[in-house]
């Protein structure tokens, strides 16, 4: 079965110094919906993205 996220892509976004901001509006849309990963930023829908720029 695929996984979203296993491929650790926010993890690797944090350690290569970038922002990682989880895509909840997009793991919401599967039927297994996913807990937040602890420690990350989330965004529940696309515009929240701006709000940890302002």
């Amino acid at each position: 079965m695929w996984e979203m996220g296993g491929s650790n892509e926010l993890e690797g976004a944090r350690m290569a110094g970038m922002m990682a901001i989880q895509a909840k509006w997009y793991t919401n849309r599967h039927p297994q919906k996913r807990d937040s990963k602890a420690g990350f930023l989330t965004a529940e829908v696309p515009l929240d993205i701006l709000r940890f720029f302002g």
